[in-house]
């Protein structure tokens, strides 16, 4: 899926969208007000368009607005990164405790495959980490509470600088509060990790 900036373009551009999401996703469709997000996702993962390429994306929006389902099919046609459930991390964490952290975070490496299939080793692999903000941020393992996803998120911050590694997130919790979810070392750090998006819209779900 590609396009440019000119109206006509952009128009055709959400039309290929709509087509090709409505082949993995049921009734697809990019409602009223959602088209530019849809544009600029479809921009930045064609290299182009006006966000910052060394980012990732915090895409935000209120509850059932399609954030996932937007990252779903751009999951699907891209094939660069992979959606996890924050809440599914925490309970793996309260199992399996530092392992899961470092899956995540530092030892994140992996083979990346092209959209054609082509496969490129000990690469690091892009994450979308779904409702963040929404999970037990006080989760105890080995007798201590802990922030496992706060840890996972320093540790990508740290790899993106010596890496290049990307983060993706959704989340329905504003920017400001998530400052405050996760405290004052992530704070100016998700900046730096991500491009900001918010998508309009009241709940899709019925």
């Amino acid at each position: 899926m590609s396009g440019s900036k000119t109206t006509p373009n952009s128009s055709d551009t959400i039309q290929r969208i709509i087509n090709f999401g409505k082949t993995i996703i049921p009734g697809f469709t990019v409602f009223d007000g959602q088209e530019e997000i849809y544009f600029q996702l479809n921009e930045y993962f064609n290299g182009k368009g006006d966000l910052d390429l060394k980012k990732g994306i915090l895409l935000s929006g209120s509850i059932g607005s399609g954030k996932t389902t937007a990252m779903r099919l751009f999951e699907k046609a891209t094939k660069r990164f992979r959606i996890i459930s924050t809440r599914h991390i925490v309970r793996d964490t309260q199992i399996n405790g530092f392992e899961t952290i470092d899956k995540y975070g530092r030892s994140s490496f992996g083979t990346v495959y092209t959209p054609e299939g082509e496969g490129h080793p000990n690469k690091p692999i892009s994450y979308c980490f779904d409702d963040l903000g929404l999970e037990d941020v006080n989760t105890k393992f080995y007798g201590n509470a802990s922030n496992p996803i706060a840890e996972i998120l320093l540790d990508r911050y740290e790899c993106q600088i010596k890496y290049g590694m990307k983060t993706f997130a959704t989340t329905n919790i504003s920017i400001e509060n998530l400052e405050q979810i996760y405290g004052d070392r992530l704070r100016d750090r998700f900046k730096e990790m991500f491009n900001l998006l918010y998508m309009k819209g009241k709940s899709l779900r019925s």
